[in-house]
């Protein structure tokens, strides 16, 4: 069918069932911005050009019915919401990208006190007026509560960037917090340290694990610089990973040796002095588990256990040894 016919129906259409009382009114101009959108989705050349225009008109009819007519929830008008709501996803909403999105977002209520301020400042007949104390102090009072709005949502979008960069905030004590609250759903979250240990140490297994026992102690006496190293090929590498230090440590035992797996966090948390896992493992002898020649052979035998809880305070972990250059 011939997009000028359809046009025309549905001009027909709204012109017989919503007919304005006259040209210049609220519904004329939600008509007009009806009929620009569905012509931007036809024409899609003009595209961006009618888009805009039809959010125009429908951002000024709305706000005119709103005007003449107050849309109330419990006695509250909620029209500059509305209207405000429109502007702020013309300005920012339009353009698909998730950070302006935020930004229209945080823009609301801002946007929506200046919406309901404005009748107050014109006459009928678009003339500027100074509205009386009384008045002026209502919209004051009403800036104010939307400008703290504001910062709520700003400092919502926040705190879900940290926790998108730092996800082992969200694995954090915060139940001290008066700002944010832990939703339950789901299993409670995990600091990144204990997901690396807890790969480590698969990692280990296939090294030292039923290995022959004096490889096994070469291998015990460059843990440290071998742990560290293991925590950087893991798991891909996520902004948080520059806050988490790695290390070993490894002391003996009667019949094999303690290997610790330690992490400290250095990253944003409620803990001023940070915090840090272990992951206790015991290496020991296990003999006859082989035979090399027709003889018993020594091999090791790996044992961990689960990932401490976070604990405050960090650990005095060794440096890594710098890489020898040929």
């Amino acid at each position: 069918m011939d997009t000028t016919k359809i046009l025309n129906q549905i001009i027909t259409y709204l012109v017989k069932n919503f007919k304005p009382p006259k040209i210049w009114s609220w519904q004329t101009l939600i008509i007009a911005s009806v009929i620009l959108g569905i012509a931007a989705i036809a024409f899609t050349a003009f595209l961006p050009i009618l888009a805009v225009l039809s959010g125009l008109l429908l951002i000024i009819g709305v706000a005119w019915y709103t005007t003449k007519e107050p849309i109330t929830i419990q006695g509250i008008s909620i029209g500059s919401w509305v209207t405000g709501a429109l502007i702020c996803l013309l300005l920012f909403g339009i353009w698909g990208d998730p950070a302006l999105l935020a930004i229209g977002v945080v823009a609301w209520p801002i946007v929506s006190a200046a919406v309901a301020a404005i009748p107050e400042f014109w006459h009928e007949g678009l003339k500027l007026k100074t509205p009386n104390p009384e008045v002026r102090q209502n919209l004051t009072i009403l800036l104010l509560i939307n400008l703290l709005l504001s910062c709520w949502l700003l400092f919502g979008f926040i705190v879900q960037g940290w926790l998108q960069a730092y996800p082992s905030i969200a694995a954090d004590e915060l139940g001290r917090s008066f700002f944010v609250n832990k939703v339950a759903y789901g299993s409670d979250p995990v600091p990144r340290g204990a997901l690396v240990l807890n790969a480590v140490e698969s990692r280990l297994r296939n090294q030292i694990d039923g290995k022959v026992w004096p490889d096994v102690e070469r291998w015990l006496l460059n843990a440290n610089d071998r742990v560290v190293k293991l925590s950087e090929e893991v798991t891909p590498k996520v902004e948080e990973d520059a806050l988490w230090e790695y290390g070993a440590d490894v002391s003996p035992i009667d019949g094999g040796y303690n290997l610790n797996l330690l992490a400290n966090w250095r990253g944003p948390g409620t803990r001023v002095e940070g915090y840090h896992l272990r992951k206790s493992c015991k290496v020991t002898l296990s003999r006859g588990r082989g035979v090399r020649a027709g003889s018993p052979v020594s091999l090791s035998d790996l044992r961990c256990e689960p990932v401490s809880d976070p604990a405050r305070g960090l650990l005095k972990l060794k440096s890594p040894q710098p890489t020898k250059k040929n």
